[in-house]
């Protein structure tokens, strides 16, 4: 019903189904066994209306990371935690063997290592993949992680990152008034992000066809939505500081260089307790305390669907509240 011979190209899977046939080449041989066992699934499973038995959850995970996460948002990092899973989870295990006790147990280990946040991550990434393999490929009549309890989901983070803080970390960036090194661009993102509050990764990945006068044209965002980020006095000059760098990049920044990088500032200036994303918290908090936005207002500029995450992002200090009421 299928075979993996060698190919100019790496490996090519052949399947064949009664009158239905598939065929795809693949770099290494375990991803092109991977793909034509799923593919010969998928076929008998149209074929006879039956869920399939027989796949492992090895096989699942790569055909997820082959074909599925390639084309999602995200798909890099989903990539890598399959791996990772790979040491923590039974995958050699038939995906009908699957039960709840298996990952009420994985639960129980990750937690003992790992936060609460990265388990809710990697189980949803998890279900995601049963669910694909029950409602798409048919190689599961239930997904065995209904069943299983999950930890609350931890307190939204309040972290405001002082003017202290940003200003050591910037020295140690070297961050001036020349912008050449992709330690200096690391500052200029930093700085783009207190005064516009855009996430990290719109900001990486922002290109010079976006910035427009008095505003920035996301098409692409976290929720799907795209947004207009308007340009206060200082982003935009220190936008206009950074043209020449790049012909189409504002920043020309690789996500993980910017992530390694201010890390490391942040512990070489002698900070501790705040990560990037705190600054679009920043952000919020500075934009609310200057009475010019209203609430409505302040969810358009950060691109919240939901009034209730301005009380997740909007962090005054009790003695600015209680200066207030005096």
């Amino acid at each position: 019903m299928s075979s993996v011979i060698p190919h100019k190209n790496g490996w090519r899977a052949h399947v064949y189904v009664n009158d239905r046939r598939a065929s795809k080449t693949f770099a290494l041989k375990r991803q092109a066994q991977a793909w034509a066992d799923a593919k010969t699934a998928e076929f008998v499973a149209q074929s006879g209306g039956k869920a399939i038995s027989g796949q492992t959850l090895a096989s699942a995970l790569d055909r997820f990371a082959t074909e599925v996460a390639p084309g999602r948002r995200g798909g890099d990092w989903e990539v890598v935690r399959i791996k990772a899973f790979e040491k923590h989870l039974p995958t050699l295990l038939r995906m009908d063997m699957l039960t709840p006790a298996i990952f009420a147990e994985w639960r129980d280990k990750r937690l003992a290592t790992v936060k609460a946040s990265s388990v809710l991550r990697e189980t949803a990434l998890l279900n995601t993949i049963f669910e694909t393999a029950r409602r798409e490929w048919g190689w599961l009549e239930s997904n065995p992680l209904k069943d299983v309890k999950m930890p609350s989901a931890p307190r939204h983070r309040e972290r405001i990152v002082t003017g202290p803080e940003l200003r050591a970390v910037l020295r140690w960036l070297r961050f001036g008034k020349a912008i050449g090194t992709d330690t200096q661009a690391v500052g200029a993102c930093a700085l783009l992000a207190l005064f516009t509050g855009m996430r990290s990764g719109e900001l990486t990945s922002l290109d010079w066809h976006q910035v427009q006068k008095d505003h920035i044209k996301l098409d692409k965002t976290k929720t799907d939505e795209p947004r207009n980020v308007p340009l206060t006095h200082g982003a935009a000059a220190l936008l206009e500081r950074l043209r020449g760098r790049h012909h189409t990049s504002v920043l020309d920044l690789d996500p993980r260089t910017r992530d390694v990088l201010f890390r490391r500032a942040r512990l070489a200036s002698g900070g501790s307790g705040f990560t990037f994303h705190d600054l679009r918290h920043t952000a919020a908090t500075r934009f609310a305390n200057s009475g010019r936005v209203s609430v409505l207002e302040l969810c358009k500029i950060m691109g919240w669907r939901d009034p209730k995450f301005a009380l997740v992002y909007f962090n005054p200090t009790i003695s600015d509240l209680a200066a207030k009421m005096r």
